[in-house]
């Protein structure tokens, strides 16, 4: 069932479809791209899905979205497609996302578990890295999405920051629930993390949060295959890496 759906949604012909695609081919599935550093589901549309509730719950920030099976398929249907301010933010967020996932001194959050990035880790720590527009969200709400609120323009997070805060996320979801799924369940917990994390309620250093999370880190065997695939493709990447001077758009 959950096969026929995916195949169904990239089936779709639309502006945000073609634009999920897009992504996919520039970021995802292409040579140095996310698949390459980090292990997640890639089958039958799966990615596809993945990015396009990402860009469904970016989109709203505000709205704290939780992304269900005929939300999604409405959603990839509106003739309206996404603006060129937000394909600039989108870009932007994946651009670090990868950069995050390339660097051996920041990827933990990625390498330091067994398990797979589920869909919802994958949306979750992707809208952790978008930046929000100025003034979208209430101050009761300057939370936000994980690192979509924390490239805001009036946040000062870095890198480091933002690799302690992926990696506090995978650890809070996979000790509070057995089963990682995109259900209402854990989007509500996910949430609630990002809240915290941009409240500054959450020590960020990543040093301690590696020492607290996973000291013991990953099984060598995947990493190092992973470690020299980086390393070949990483040069194309730097290549395509987008910039903030690349936009026209405030």
């Amino acid at each position: 069932m959950l096969s026929f759906f995916t195949e169904k949604l990239q089936a779709i012909a639309s502006p945000w479809a073609e634009y999920v695609n897009e992504l996919d081919m520039k970021y995802v599935s292409i040579s140095g791209g996310l698949a390459s550093h980090v292990e997640f589901d890639m089958k039958r549309g799966r990615t596809f899905q993945n990015l396009a509730s990402m860009l469904y719950c970016c989109e709203e920030v505000d709205l704290r979205r939780s992304p269900s099976a005929l939300q999604l398929e409405r959603w990839l249907n509106e003739p309206k497609g996404p603006s060129p301010t937000f394909k600039f933010r989108v870009e932007r967020m994946l651009s670090n996302l990868l950069d995050i996932a390339c660097d051996t001194a920041l990827n933990r959050g990625f390498t330091g578990f067994s398990a797979k990035v589920s869909p919802a880790e994958f949306v979750f720590i992707g809208m952790w890295s978008f930046p929000r527009p100025l003034g979208s969200l209430s101050c009761g709400l300057c939370a936000g999405v994980l690192l979509y609120v924390m490239h805001e323009d009036d946040v000062d997070f870095r890198d480091r920051e933002r690799a302690a805060a992926i990696l506090h996320l995978r650890y809070e979801l996979r000790q509070t629930h057995k089963d990682v799924r995109l259900n209402t369940r854990v989007c509500k917990h996910s949430w609630a993390i990002i809240d915290a994390v941009n409240e500054r309620k959450v020590n960020l250093s990543l040093t301690s949060m590696i020492q607290r999370v996973a000291p013991k880190g990953p099984a060598p065997g995947k990493n190092a295959k992973r470690k020299k695939r980086a390393l070949r493709a990483r040069p194309y990447h730097n290549k395509h890496r987008i910039t903030p001077t690349q936009t026209s758009a405030s």
